[in-house]
């Protein structure tokens, strides 16, 4: 299992971080979001990935709250408040509004490899992301459905 995570960290802390994040919050998620497309539901699925200024939080919890309500000076410790933060709190509210409009601004999840919207200082559809790692992770909690 290390090993699988080493590939992409350097450091023991990043790996564990890494692991620790899997379990609790995008391996569950992935497995909710899969069996809700399975079974005919429209999913759109991202990755926030924009790192919190604060040095080794990456990427937390909740930093996603000041970028999509576009309130960057509240909890700059989150998101940052500088003007690369305001571009990606602009981009975010842009594919939100999008939502709200009912369109589709990035192409609907489909189940194991579907696209994944990678939203950080590179924003973009990866496909298959991640799913080396995500593996490891399948069948240890209660299946949705």
């Amino acid at each position: 299992v290390v090993a699988t995570y080493r590939a992409d960290h350097r450091k023991l802390r990043d790996v564990a971080s890494a692991m620790v994040t899997d379990y609790h919050f995008t391996a569950p998620t992935e497995q909710f979001v899969r069996a809700h497309a399975e079974r005919g539901a429209t999913v759109f699925r991202y990755e926030l990935q924009w790192p919190s200024p604060r040095a080794g939080f990456g990427a937390c919890h909740d930093s996603c709250l000041p970028l999509l309500f576009g309130n960057l000076e509240a909890a700059p410790a989150l998101a940052g408040d500088d003007e690369a933060a305001r571009h990606m709190s602009e981009a975010v509210q842009d594919l939100w509004l999008e939502f709200v409009r009912g369109g589709e601004p990035w192409e609907p999840y489909n189940g194991v490899g579907g696209p994944t919207m990678l939203l950080g200082l590179e924003t973009g559809i990866a496909r298959d992301h991640r799913a080396e790692q995500l593996a490891i992770w399948e069948g240890r909690f209660p299946a949705y459905g």
